[in-house]
């Protein structure tokens, strides 16, 4: 005999299981934390490897650099009008590592007006930067953001690895309960309210367990005890808001005798 289970069937994505909370309508408001080891606060948090490159950017006024060889980079971000932020990497040393970097901090494609960041550690083929602080501009005023940067160095293969090194998190009332809410900008990108069919492009909340490193992938609805909300979440991270979710769709499968466990995930 094969037993018949209930399913939501949604078309977007998005879905997040978490142990208990229940309706809020009101934005509840999280703090804003930056931290050089922030990957660490899940268990597992992208990492952005953009080209790198020796040519010069044209239209990018440039520092003075202390070496002959820089190198230079993009992180792509849809928080500034170019798309983009440059990086820049030198020497304090002709012969040493690549201990200087520089950011596009506040978004005017300039390079000149930065001040060199050096290297926190310093090992055989990487240097380690951040948390590198970055603003951006916004209707509402200028919002602040962080970076962790590792760069690879050795032959002819030069790498960066670009993480995000900053979060929001705080406890919200639900149903007048105080529960504890973690958002993280898992694809590195500058915003906190990405959903994407692959979780690698979403980014990361959690409504539970403060101390847990567990989270779900952002999307269109949250099963909370079995009660659908809509999440809204600032694009900066800095609120959540939940809604009981209404008019949504559900459907059945059949699953045969021989299934014992099952599991979805969208």
């Amino acid at each position: 005999m094969k037993e018949r289970i209930r399913i939501l069937l949604t078309a977007a994505t998005g879905l997040l299981v978490f142990p208990a909370a229940a309706a809020a309508q009101d934005e509840q408001w999280l703090q804003y934390h930056c931290w050089r080891e922030a990957q660490t606060i899940i268990t597992h948090m992208a990492t952005k490897t953009p080209q790198v490159t020796e040519a010069k950017p044209q239209d990018v006024e440039l520092p003075e650099f202390k070496a002959s060889r820089q190198f230079f980079a993009q992180w792509s971000t849809p928080m500034v009008p170019s798309g983009r932020l440059w990086i820049a990497l030198d020497q304090t040393k002709e012969q040493g590592r690549w201990d200087r970097l520089f950011t596009d901090s506040n978004g005017n494609d300039r390079l000149d007006d930065e001040t060199a960041v050096t290297a926190y550690r310093i090992e055989q083929y990487y240097t380690y930067f951040g948390p590198l602080k970055v603003v951006f501009e916004s209707e509402d005023g200028p919002i602040v953001y962080h970076l962790n940067i590792r760069f690879y160095s050795s032959g002819e293969n030069p790498r960066l690895y670009v993480r995000s090194g900053c979060w929001y998190e705080g406890d919200i009332t639900v149903a007048g309960k105080d529960k504890h809410c973690l958002l993280v900008d898992h694809n590195a990108n500058g915003t906190f309210n990405d959903k994407a069919l692959g979780s690698r492009n979403s980014n990361r909340i959690r409504i539970g367990d403060k101390n847990s490193k567990d989270a779900g992938c952002v999307g269109n609805y949250i099963d909370i005890d079995g009660v659908l909300y809509e999440p809204e979440i600032a694009r900066d991270g800095a609120y959540v808001k939940l809604t009981k979710a209404e008019n949504v769709e559900f459907g059945d499968i059949l699953l045969p005798e021989s299934i014992s466990q099952f599991a979805a995930g969208g």
